[in-house]
């Protein structure tokens, strides 16, 4: 908790202060988070902060020797998701040795890490597609839009620093999880590559001795949602297809008269 504080003290340039209505406002918004409207406007040097507290950075990532076999490997399919995805073709993308599989820096850049190539090229698909869709769906701008109405309703940003430490925005994050896994779940199909293999990934994941994340639903979690949203696609789709194989001999005889 002090670590937490102080390094907020440093970023925001201020004193640590012990805010004691604090709770109140930890306590609310991790159950009832505020509304998020993107307003499309930039986030103010206090906000930007308060989100660089809680966003993932590349503390933890080395440089990565492009000679390196895991460099190239994970290189090259970041090349391959630019061709096979060609909205991501200008999309910043980098290479790191990193303790985490990928990550969204300051939402405007995608780091992925070396330990990528212990998985499956379609596994490392999903990874780079789930930080891309981070980026694509403007899940940034959503938090710092959080950490503004947080500062509207109490206006101290130890008061937001310590909320934020508490869990204020991890129903806002897990969502956030959600929705960029089903994005690259459908990036995946669109690209002709089985989610099965994301599922898998995570599977796995669950089974590893890993910290557990607050602000990410749990690997199992995950994976179950992949499934099931593959099952509904794939159930839309044959109900589509259905409709329009009955569709056709109505189609016939009004074509041919009676």
């Amino acid at each position: 908790m002090r670590h937490f504080i102080a390094r907020a003290a440093a970023l925001l340039r201020v004193p640590a202060l012990c805010c004691g209505l604090l709770g109140s406002v930890g306590g609310a918004a991790a159950q009832h988070p505020p509304q998020v409207a993107l307003s499309g406007i930039a986030p103010s040097p206090v906000v930007a902060r308060l989100v660089a507290m809680v966003e993932a950075s590349t503390d933890t990532c080395r440089a990565s020797s492009m000679s390196n076999p895991d460099h190239r490997t994970v290189a090259a399919d970041v090349a391959r998701f630019r061709q096979q995805v060609p909205a991501a073709a200008d999309t910043p993308i980098e290479v790191l040795d990193c303790y985490w599989d990928g990550m969204v820096v300051a939402g405007r850049r995608i780091i992925v890490s070396t330990r990528l190539a212990r998985a499956t090229p379609a596994q490392r698909f999903f990874v780079i597609a789930h930080e891309y869709a981070h980026l694509s769906a403007q899940h940034h701008a959503r938090f710092a839009e959080l950490v503004t109405q947080l500062l509207q309703q109490d206006g101290r940003p130890h008061a937001v620093a310590r909320a934020l430490e508490r869990g204020a925005g991890s129903p806002l994050s897990r969502r956030n999880e959600t929705e960029a896994d089903a994005i690259a779940v459908h990036l995946m199909l669109d690209a002709g590559i089985d989610p099965e293999e994301a599922a898998r990934f995570l599977d796995a994941a669950g089974q590893a001795a890993q910290p557990e994340l607050d602000t990410h639903p749990g690997p199992k979690t995950r994976a179950a949602a992949i499934r099931a949203l593959v099952t509904q696609r794939e159930a839309h789709r044959l109900a589509q297809r259905m409709s329009h194989e009955m569709a056709q001999p109505a189609l016939q005889r009004v074509a041919t008269g009676p």
